[in-house]
């Protein structure tokens, strides 16, 4: 480190690079002894308070300890460590994915590193021919507009968060994205949910579930049992992407008996996750197995959700009362599905599946 305390509450021994003095025990500079004891304890601030990015600057030798009191003192502290927290590549999209804990996110960072080469810093990153490598690989993987934007968008947060709104706007603005390409609608027949059936063994509980209410596969596995109202056949979903996500969804049907069998058997308490200890990687493991035995390896799990957005549609649900169930925000997100509705509204939805 670059400071060492010991013996006392009067003795500091500090010594920042390019501004070394020692203040002793029995000293009578009190005025440099205040100012020793004043960056002493900005320094156990610092440790309390998890700023762990200043202190490792601090010991690293990147930030001295007079400027780093001083932006601590003026409230200047953040944008200092901003500038000259120029980490491991690795370790900063570690904690990114801490603070920012979504499957996008983890996906968007996974190539990010796999393009990055070893022991890559931050600064890596901030140089707009690297991230243009990186937007060249989405399109070498095929993979479509909309993709290549949203993930980017997370490359862009990561940007601002470690190098500053400014920089990371200079660095974006040389990165050519192409626009978002039409969004894809794959939907299940009747037969081709029969054949996952077959396959699905125990694992129909949460894809039956998830085809009876539309909900995303976040939303179905964040679940709890006291979500599902056994009574009055409802599930509230608490929280989403957005606050229209958070509403109640009608489940009825073999579905709802199917789950109360599931919950008295697996003996779960009400407030515990609905389908137990599942994860979204397990979860995308069998659901990769169930699809390729069912001959059905282009179908993602999201498109459950399409599948009852699309049956829900062609049993006549207005448009308004579907945007609620699936919880988008704006009634241009559920207008896709318009072209199922059949000429004639029918009361009979609730039966599509």
């Amino acid at each position: 480190m670059a400071y060492r305390r010991g013996g006392g509450p009067y003795y500091v021994d500090l010594r920042p690079p390019g501004y070394g003095y020692r203040v002793g025990p029995f000293s009578t500079r009190s005025g440099n002894k205040a100012i020793a004891l004043a960056m002493d304890a900005t320094i156990r601030e610092l440790a309390s308070t998890g700023r762990h990015e200043a202190r490792d600057a601090l010991r690293e030798d990147r930030i001295n300890l007079p400027d780093l009191h001083a932006a601590k003192v003026n409230g200047k502290l953040h944008a200092l460590t901003r500038e000259v927290a120029d980490a491991p590549l690795v370790e900063a999209v570690r904690d990114f994915l801490c603070a920012h804990y979504d499957a996008r996110y983890k996906t968007a960072m996974e190539r990010v590193l796999q393009i990055a080469p070893a022991g890559a810093r931050v600064s890596w990153l901030g140089d707009p021919f690297n991230v243009s490598r990186l937007v060249r690989r989405y399109r070498e993987l095929g993979l479509s507009g909309s993709t290549e934007r949203r993930e980017m968008a997370s490359v862009r947060l990561l940007l601002r968060e470690r190098l500053g709104k400014a920089a990371a706007a200079e660095v974006m603005q040389d990165v050519r994205l192409r626009p978002h390409g039409p969004e894809r609608t794959r939907w299940l027949t009747q037969n081709e949910i029969g054949r996952l059936r077959d396959q699905a063994g125990d694992w129909w509980i949460i894809i039956g579930f998830a085809i009876a209410t539309g909900l995303r596969r976040g939303e179905v596995l964040s679940l709890l049992v006291k979500d599902i109202d056994f009574r009055a056949g409802t599930v509230v979903v608490p929280a989403g992407k957005s606050v229209k996500a958070r509403r109640v969804v009608p489940l009825g049907g073999q579905i709802l008996s199917s789950l109360k069998t599931w919950v008295a058997e697996e003996a779960l308490k009400e407030a515990g996750g609905l389908f137990g200890s599942i994860t979204t990687h397990t979860l995308r493991l069998a659901w990769q197995s169930i699809r390729s035995a069912a001959g059905l390896d282009d179908v993602r799990f999201h498109d459950l959700r399409h599948t009852y957005a699309v049956h829900c549609a062609k049993a006549g649900m207005p448009l308004g009362e579907l945007q609620q169930r699936l919880g988008h925000a704006t009634i241009t997100m559920t207008m896709r599905y318009a072209v199922y509705q059949p000429p004639v509204a029918s009361v009979h939805y609730d039966r599509a599946l």
